[in-house]
């Protein structure tokens, strides 16, 4: 099974890998980049060579929104693409991310490319964008303005077309931005072969709609399984994680959502991808806790989750200029919560939990992966959006380890049906055979039952006798041995012992004849609750131990409820005192509603493993047939508990014991 389990995980993540190298665009590694303004691809063939990244210093002119280049004796910057004009100096001042600027970048073609059809594919930018092409507008996202007022935000990536009739391309890129955080353009501009640069962006779309149907199906069939096992919680949480990441997939990269519908508002959109971050992090930290709940620590579970409702809210009631910096806060309560979910799923490799070690490889990948996008979306690395990927090999995992688990059940269910079949073949044997066994049985009814009546009388007295015997032999033994210790240091203390030993036997055989008689006792010879006392402190003058006793006023009970706690409070002191050598018992009798409430506790050695003798199963027995229950509880070192509950019976209503 554990071969077939590993087969399986790693033929479906060599098919996500053919499918995610299928769609990159072909292109060279040591790609010209521009220098000073100018791009120099006149030893390129876009069909040979691949599509180029239009990276590299572009020519920056802060708070100008130009159309033409400048003379060339005029003053210009230069800033390096892809990246944000934040902190970038001008002046002796760092820029914010507020404001607006025309990016230029001249393209120096080879000659084969003029009347070649070829495309621009223009990324999003922060927050609207104009793109100018030898002084032709090609495209535009939103509208570029001067002021918050005048402009509107829009992520709308394009692949535009041309057919330069030059061997040079002046670009123009006017940029604005009063919504975000950042400000300017953070991915790839590319260039290339018009058919060649269709195909990367339909297979990116391909891709990333394969990630959204993935992730929305795997939401959807957990959350099936939850509804009618509402007590798995794991698949709740892993359906909504599903949810959230699928929401993401289709705001990201060549957003599939804004795709379909280019008029939906773009500060709705950038909140609920930034919803479904907040969300998401708590919601995995479950989804993780429910799989293995003894190593993820509970209090760091709903700090985090009070933590991610505060930027939820904060979220939902702020203009982007302002949450879009929470993200940034947000980022090292990720790192934490990461670092800390790594910690655990390889404490579960070391305590060997079920799937741990599958869980554990797959949920770091999918976490690395998501620390690689919060670098990638700081600027601090190139390569970024990621988090998909990881998340489907984690899902990819998921899904097999509950399909072996299915498996497994189903082989289960298999072996019982096999099982079943046998019996059904045989039944038809069987009911000749037990009719027969019933016709004898009838015959014998009357005399069964007058051996049952024997029977449960023998039983009662045996009851009886045993906690009689075993607290009476308990407590004489521990005055003879104390009486022998006593002999050659204090004769008369001894003799005074083997007395109270001598006392303590003759009322044990008094107690065993009462115990014969006691169905014709009438309900004056039993007082109560004086006989818990007496026992309690009968139990405390021959042994020694301490009992401290709780016994609240009581309503009426019946013979047999007086009888069931008389004996199982000397069943609980004799095993105690034999067997868990206790010295101090804490006993506590009391009404609750209409309940009667026993509690047993004593400070013995315990024991990590219960094993009922024949004390402790009659007690059980009793407390059935009287409609309650009995929970025994123990740890090495930590004494034993006994706990008796039983519902209080109407006098007039008992059943004799």
């Amino acid at each position: 099974m554990k071969r077939v389990y590993l087969f399986t995980i790693m033929i479906l993540l060599c098919m996500v890998f053919v499918l995610l190298t299928g769609c990159t665009p072909v292109s060279q590694s040591n790609q010209p980049t521009a220098s000073k303004g100018v791009l120099d691809l006149q030893a390129w063939n876009f069909a040979q060579d691949g599509a180029v990244k239009l990276n590299g210093e572009w020519a920056f002119y802060w708070q100008e929104l130009r159309e033409s280049p400048p003379s060339p004796t005029a003053s210009r910057h230069f800033l390096t693409l892809p990246h944000v004009w934040n902190g970038y100096e001008w002046n002796g001042t760092k820029l914010p991310a507020e404001g607006y600027a025309t990016f230029m970048l001249t393209v120096r073609l080879n000659p084969r490319e003029k009347n070649r059809l070829q495309a621009i594919y223009m990324p999003i930018a922060s927050t609207a964008y104009r793109l100018i092409v030898n002084g032709k507008q090609l495209s535009t996202n939103g509208i570029v303005g001067t002021t918050k007022e005048t402009m509107k935000p829009q992520y709308l990536p394009r692949l535009v077309y041309l057919q330069p009739e030059t061997d040079t391309l002046h670009i123009v890129l006017q940029i604005s931005n009063f919504m975000h955080k950042n400000g300017g353009i953070w991915k790839e501009i590319q260039l290339g072969d018009a058919q060649q640069l269709a195909n990367w962006k339909e297979g990116t779309i391909i891709k990333q709609s394969f990630f959204i149907a993935t992730f929305l199906v795997f939401g959807l069939y957990h959350l099936a399984i939850y509804i009618p096992r509402r007590r798995d919680v794991y698949s709740l949480y892993f359906g909504i994680f599903c949810f959230l990441i699928s929401v993401r997939a289709a705001l990201q990269d060549n957003i599939s959502l804004i795709q379909m519908f280019p008029n939906f508002n773009w500060e709705l959109a950038l909140k609920f991808e930034y919803e479904a971050i907040f969300i998401g992090l708590p919601t995995f930290l479950m989804l993780i806790q429910s799989l293995y709940p003894q190593d993820i620590n509970q209090k760091f579970v709903r700090i985090v989750q009070v933590i991610s409702l505060c930027f939820v809210f904060v979220t939902a009631v702020t203009p982007a200029i302002i949450y879009t910096q929470l993200i940034t806060a947000y980022y090292l309560v990720m790192l934490i919560v990461i670092s800390y979910i790594m910690y655990a799923l390889i404490l579960t490799v070391v305590r060997k939990r079920a799937f741990s070690i599958t869980n554990c490889l797959a949920a770091n990948f999918f976490l690395i992966t998501a620390i690689g996008d919060i670098l990638y979306y700081n600027q601090i690395i190139r390569y970024g959006n990621f988090t998909s990927f990881g998340l489907f090999v984690f899902t990819l995992v998921q899904f097999t380890n509950l399909s072996v688990g299915y498996a497994r059940n189903y082989r289960d269910v298999e072996q019982l049906s096999d099982e079943l079949k046998d019996l059904n073949n045989t039944l038809e044997q069987r009911v000749q055979e037990r009719t027969k066994s019933l016709e004898h049985s009838i015959r014998e009814t009357a005399k069964a039952r007058a051996e049952m009546s024997a029977l449960e009388e023998r039983n009662r007295i045996a009851g009886d006798i045993h906690d009689i015997v075993g607290h009476t032999l308990t407590t004489t033994i521990v005055q003879i041995e104390a009486g022998k210790r006593l002999v050659e240091k204090d004769l008369s203390r001894a003799l005074e012992k083997f007395e109270l030993s001598q006392d303590l036997v003759r009322n044990g055989l008094n107690e065993i004849r009462r115990a014969i008689r006691i169905e014709h006792e009438d309900e004056q010879s039993f007082i109560f609750p004086d006989a818990l006392h007496h026992l309690i402190a009968e139990t405390i003058k021959y042994t020694g131990v301490t009992i401290d006793a709780s016994i609240s006023p009581l309503p009426s009970l019946t013979k047999a409820q007086k009888k069931f706690i008389y004996h199982a409070l000397q069943e609980g002191l004799t095993n105690g005192i034999r067997h868990g050598q206790s010295t101090h018992f804490i006993f506590l009798l009391e009404r609750r509603n209409t309940a009667l409430h026993f509690v047993l506790k004593d400070n013995g050695v315990g024991s990590s493993a219960i094993t009922c003798g024949f004390g402790l199963t009659m007690m059980q027995k009793r407390a059935r047939q009287l409609k309650g229950d009995v929970t025994l509880s123990s740890q090495s070192g930590k004494g034993y508990t006994i706990s008796i509950t039983m519902p209080i019976i109407q006098m007039g209503k008992e059943s004799l014991l």
